[in-house]
C-alpha cells in the first residue's frame, strides 16, 4: 500500500522522463521503463524510482494477479494526481489539457494484459530505431480512434454495414526518403480462429 507519510525525494530528469513514459504508455511494468531508461545492472535504481514515485503519488499501479501460487504480483504503473500537474507544469499547458482521468486507471485484467504487450512492441521499436539511428513516431489506439485513421470495409453478414477496423498501434519511422508506416495489430489467442476470420 502507498506509505501515509511518503518516503523524501528529489526530483531527477530521469523521474519526470518516467512520468512522461508513463503518462505514453497507460500502463507500463518496471521490466519496460528498465529497457527504455536503465542500464541492464541498474535494476534496483529502476525500481527503487519507481517506488518513491509511487509513494509521492506521481505515479499510481495495479497489481497483476500471479499465475501460479509461487512469487510476488507484477505491477502495472499508470499515471497519478501530482503526475498529471507535473506535465501540466512542464509543458505549459493546463491541467484539461494532459488527457487523463483515475478512472482510465481501472480497468480490467484483459485490457491491462493486452497493453503491457502492445507496449512491449513499443518498447523493442523504440530501442531498435534509436540503435539504428531512425525518429520514430507512435500513435496508440486511443488517438487512432479518435482521429480519422481508420478503414471501413464491409461486414460480410450484412453487405449494407461498414465496420471500422482500427490497429492496436501505428508507427512511423522517419528515413532519409520517404517515412515507413507499420500498423501493429497484437494476436493473443484469446478469439477462436472462424470469428476471427469473420
Amino acid at each position: 500500500k502507498r506509505a501515509g507519510s511518503p518516503p523524501p525525494m528529489q526530483l531527477t530528469p530521469r523521474d519526470e522522463q518516467i512520468v512522461q513514459w508513463v503518462y505514453e504508455l497507460r500502463f507500463t511494468t518496471q521490466e519496460q521503463m528498465q529497457q527504455l531508461l536503465f542500464s541492464p545492472s541498474t535494476a534496483s535504481s529502476c525500481k527503487r524510482r519507481l517506488t518513491l514515485l509511487y509513494h509521492n503519488s506521481y505515479i499510481d499501479r495495479r497489481l497483476l494477479p500471479l499465475r501460479s501460487r509461487f512469487g510476488a504480483n507484477r505491477a502495472a504503473y499508470c499515471l497519478d494526481r501530482k503526475g498529471k500537474e507535473l506535465l501540466a507544469f512542464r509543458t505549459g499547458t493546463g491541467l484539461a489539457q494532459i488527457g487523463w482521468r483515475p478512472v482510465d486507471n481501472d480497468r480490467e485484467l484483459y485490457f491491462l494484459e493486452h497493453m503491457l504487450s502492445t507496449n512491449q512492441v513499443r518498447v523493442c521499436a523504440t530501442i531498435a530505431a534509436t540503435e539504428q539511428g531512425f525518429d520514430l513516431s507512435w500513435v496508440d489506439e486511443r488517438a487512432l480512434k479518435a482521429t480519422a485513421m481508420r478503414d471501413l470495409v464491409r461486414d460480410p453478414k450484412n453487405r449494407e454495414t461498414k465496420l471500422a477496423v482500427i490497429p492496436d498501434g501505428y508507427f512511423q519511422l522517419a528515413t532519409d526518403s520517404t517515412p515507413l508506416g507499420f500498423a501493429v495489430e497484437l494476436d493473443r489467442g484469446t478469439v477462436e480462429e472462424k470469428p476471427f476470420k469473420t
